[in-house]
């Protein structure tokens, strides 16, 4: 029987600071999409590395993606804000 390597991709993904339609593009752009509220990569798993909030309007719209694909498991938080934001 054939091994296969089953070792999952990762995404790192950091400073997002409230860029929402920016964070949206850059899953789009990478394969990944949006079934319901967060976005989903068949092979792969998104790890954000901080900085969710700050400078922009669009702070809820980010924490939103954010926790729908932790909650739907396409997606690991690493050293940022507490997604209760």
């Amino acid at each position: 029987m054939e091994r296969r390597n089953r070792l999952q991709a990762f995404d790192i993904i950091g400073d997002i600071h409230g860029n929402a339609d920016q964070l949206k593009r850059l899953l789009v752009d990478v394969g990944y999409t949006s079934p319901g509220k967060g976005y989903w990569h068949r092979n792969r798993k998104i790890v954000f590395v901080g900085d969710f909030v700050d400078r922009s309007p669009a702070i809820g719209e980010v924490v939103a993606i954010a926790r729908a694909m932790v909650e739907e498991g396409g997606c690991f938080g690493g050293d940022w804000e507490p997604l209760e934001v």
